[in-house]
């Protein structure tokens, strides 16, 4: 959930998106991207929760996400997916780690501003280590 969202949302639902069955979805646009699906990942799957959560969840957020992105590609109509479950889990932790760690590392104003914030900056900036220290020697 964007952090203005319930600032702006008695004038305007411009994070809203409905679906059939009156299903909504929030929708954060500041980090919407083309590009790769990983980037998208990186900032969605670990910076949107607590570090105690993202640790707890981090294979279903994962297992949701490609099972969502697979679902739209057949609705789509798209032949195949690029990839496998275990090539997407592979990849959104190693490439979405790495996108987490570069917002995070460049986010140390916001943990003064938003204390709640110095959990997950942590978790994110040690776990991406943990993954990849090859990227961090």
């Amino acid at each position: 959930m964007q952090s203005d969202f319930n600032q702006s949302f008695s004038s305007r639902a411009n994070n809203v998106l409905y679906g059939p069955g009156n299903k909504a979805r929030i929708v954060d646009w500041q980090f919407t991207t083309t590009g790769s699906i990983f980037l998208d990942f990186g900032t969605m799957g670990w910076i949107s929760m607590s570090a105690e959560e993202t640790a707890k969840h981090s294979e279903d957020i994962i297992a949701s996400y490609f099972d969502s992105f697979t679902s739209t590609c057949k609705r789509l109509g798209c032949s195949e997916v690029p990839w496998t479950r275990e090539e997407f889990g592979r990849r959104a932790r190693v490439e979405g780690l790495f996108i987490a760690f570069l917002w995070c590392s460049t986010s140390y104003e916001l943990v003064e501003k938003y204390p709640a914030m110095k959990d997950r900056v942590h978790w994110v900036l040690e776990e991406s280590v943990k993954i990849s220290p090859k990227y961090y020697e």
